[in-house]
Formats: C-alpha cells, sequence, structure tokens
C-alpha cells in the first residue's frame, strides 16, 4: 500500500520480496527511494490503514492501523516526524480508541481498550514527555474491594460498558421493570464478522452475561451450518437471528420480544 499524508510524505508497506511473513513501513524520499521504520512479521496480505492525525496529545503525524499477529483486534500505531523527517513512534494502542481532553489542558488525550474493554489504558502529556496511565490499575487501587472486572462495569444502578473490543452498538434498557437497566448490545466479531447480541445484568455485586436468540426454544438443538445471526432492535425491543439448519440450502429467520426471564445469565469470564 502507498499513502499520501497532508503533508505529501507517501507511507509504503511492502513484504520482503520471497517471504510470507516479513513487511515493511516506509516512507517514499523525493528521490524516489524508500527510508524503512518499521518491521512486523505476519501472515495478514491486508486491512491496513494509514491517517493523519494532528493535535494528539499537542502533536501531529499519522497512524497506522493493523491486525497484529495472532490477535483479533485492531492495533494502533501512532508516529511523529522527529528533525530529520524520521517517523518515530509515539505510542502504540488497540481499539476502540478515543481522544477526549482528559485533564482539562486543550489537548486532545488519547484512552484506549483492551483484551475485550476488561483493561483500559490511556496517555497523558507532562511537560515534554508522553506517559502511559493504567487506568484499571488506578480504579483498583483506588478502591481495594472492587469487583466490577472483568465486563462491563456498572454503577448507581446504570450500566456504563468498557467497550469489548469489537465493533458495538449499546443501549441501557430495564428489561424487567425493577427500575435498574440492563445493558443489550449489538456486537460483532473482528475475527468472523458474525452478529450478535449480549445482554449484561448485575447481580449482587458481579457483572453476569447473557446471549439472546430468537430462536424457538424447540429448535435450539437442531445442528446447523455455520454460526447464528443475531441482532437488537431498540425500536420494537426484538431480536431477530437467522441460521441455517443441516440439510437446508437457505438461512431462516425468526424474531421475538426481549425478555429478561427468558435469558439465561452466567458470570462474566
Amino acid at each position: 500500500m502507498d499513502t499520501e499524508l497532508l503533508n505529501g510524505v507517501s507511507v509504503v508497506c511492502y513484504r520482503e520480496p520471497g517471504s510470507e511473513y516479513t513487511k515493511y513501513w516506509a516512507i517514499r524520499r523525493e528521490d524516489g527511494s524508500l527510508l524503512r521504520f518499521a518491521a512486523e512479521d505476519s501472515a495478514y496480505a491486508g486491512g491496513y490503514s494509514v491517517e493523519d492525525f494532528s493535535d494528539l496529545p499537542g502533536r501531529r503525524g499519522f497512524v497506522i492501523g493493523r491486525a497484529p499477529p495472532g490477535a483479533a483486534y485492531d492495533a494502533l500505531d501512532y508516529y511523529v516526524f522527529d528533525g530529520d523527517g524520521v517517523p518515530r513512534l509515539l505510542a502504540g494502542a488497540a481499539q476502540p480508541a478515543f481522544q477526549p481532553d482528559l485533564d482539562g489542558d486543550g489537548r486532545a488525550d488519547l484512552i484506549w481498550f483492551y483484551h475485550g474493554g476488561r483493561e483500559g489504558y490511556c496517555y497523558l502529556r507532562w511537560e515534554d514527555d508522553l506517559y502511559q496511565v493504567d487506568l484499571t490499575a488506578l480504579v483498583r487501587e483506588a478502591f481495594p474491594g472492587w469487583t466490577g472486572g472483568p465486563g462491563p462495569v456498572f454503577s448507581s444502578g446504570a450500566p456504563l460498558a468498557l467497550s469489548f473490543g469489537w465493533d458495538r452498538e449499546e443501549w441501557p434498557v430495564d428489561l424487567d421493570g425493577d427500575g435498574v437497566r440492563e445493558l443489550v448490545c449489538n456486537v460483532t466479531s473482528m475475527a468472523d464478522g458474525v452478529p450478535s447480541v449480549l445482554v449484561y445484568r448485575r447481580v449482587g455485586r458481579e457483572v453476569w452475561e447473557a446471549y439472546p436468540s430468537g430462536l424457538p426454544a424447540e429448535m435450539q438443538g437442531r445442528p446447523r451450518n455455520g454460526m447464528d445471526w443475531t441482532r437488537y432492535d431498540p425500536d420494537t425491543n426484538t431480536v431477530t437471528t437467522s441460521c441455517q439448519f443441516l440439510g437446508e440450502e437457505e438461512r431462516q429467520e425468526w424474531t421475538a420480544a426481549l425478555a429478561l426471564d427468558s435469558l439465561d445469565f452466567y458470570p462474566c469470564s
């Protein structure tokens, strides 16, 4: 791939001749030659992105989005140019990543989640240096008895989701009318693209999860070709599941109301 940045510099990714795994990242010089600044060993042949960023945190440069070796999440590598115009790694992160102003200095900071949202980190700038902060460790230090992880965090009866690293949508919904909202999420795994629905609720001091399905109970045990696809519709509070049974050529689809008493919950693992 060859991507031109706003400053006119082209960032190039190319494979080492004869190698199935080794790839190099380089910038194209004015004379057409390539200056390598990073290497990686992975079997990924695509799925990369290169984008400019500005004022993050207080710096300008470019970010490479890629799938790291052996993992099903996207990594983000943030680079800035040194005085000689050579890219230098500023920070590494995973997705999802956000850029709020955490300390009120008028500059965007970088916050990101890892291991299905069970770990949270951020980068803060102090004077001329950049520091990585383990947010989960700070919470555990401030609240030694905290048992909110793994999984989403619940506070004051209202669910606040730590993203689990997949493409997702989420809605706080009171499914049983007790005044405490559950968390309903549409998620799509980056590994296989299969859509599914997760419901989280608090049981005592633990977070439990369930996987709802629109499939009728009498059909749940039938063998299938591939995975079920399930989505939640917040407008109708229903889940729709499609699947293909063994011996059948087409997928079938069922829709059912989402109710708490129809779900089997288990502690988040």
